[in-house]
C-alpha cells in the first residue's frame, strides 16, 4: 500500500460550495474536481489572475492510498479510448434522439394547430 498526498481546490461559499474545481481558466465545480500534485501547483494555479474565480475557495489536503489488487487482464489506453468514445458517441445518440422527438412533438403541434383552424368533414374534406 502506497499512500500520496495531492491537492484540490474546494469551493467554501456560494452556491458551488463544497465542490471542487475543474481547473482552467474558468473553472467548473463538481463532487470530483482536478487533483493537483503538488502544493507549488496549486499556488501558480491561484495567481491574482485567477483569483476572481477563487475568491471563497480553499485548498484541500488529500491523501491517496494507492493498493495492489490481485492481478488480473491488462488494460490497454485502446481499450479506455474506445470506451470514452462509446460513452462520446452514447451521449451524441441521446442528443440526437431528443431533437427528433421534439421535432415530432413540433410536427404533431403543428398538425393539431392546423386541424383547429382548417377543420375536417367526416368524409375527410375540407371545409371551408
Amino acid at each position: 500500500m502506497m499512500k500520496k498526498t495531492v491537492f484540490k481546490i474546494q469551493a467554501t461559499e456560494g452556491r458551488n460550495a463544497g465542490l471542487f474545481s475543474t481547473g482552467g481558466e474558468r473553472p467548473s465545480w463538481n463532487e470530483h474536481g482536478k487533483i493537483w500534485t503538488t502544493l507549488g501547483y496549486v499556488k501558480t494555479h491561484l495567481t491574482p489572475r485567477g483569483m476572481e474565480h477563487y475568491k471563497s475557495c480553499c485548498a484541500v489536503v488529500v491523501e491517496l492510498v494507492i493498493e495492489e489488487t490481485q492481478k488480473g487482464d491488462p488494460i490497454y489506453a485502446t481499450d479506455l479510448w474506445q470506451v470514452r468514445l462509446d460513452d462520446a458517441n452514447a451521449k451524441r445518440l441521446k442528443a440526437l434522439n431528443i431533437s427528433i422527438e421534439k421535432r415530432r412533438l413540433r410536427e404533431i403541434e403543428e398538425r393539431d394547430r392546423l386541424n383547429r383552424i382548417y377543420p375536417k368533414d367526416t368524409d375527410g374534406k375540407t371545409t371551408t
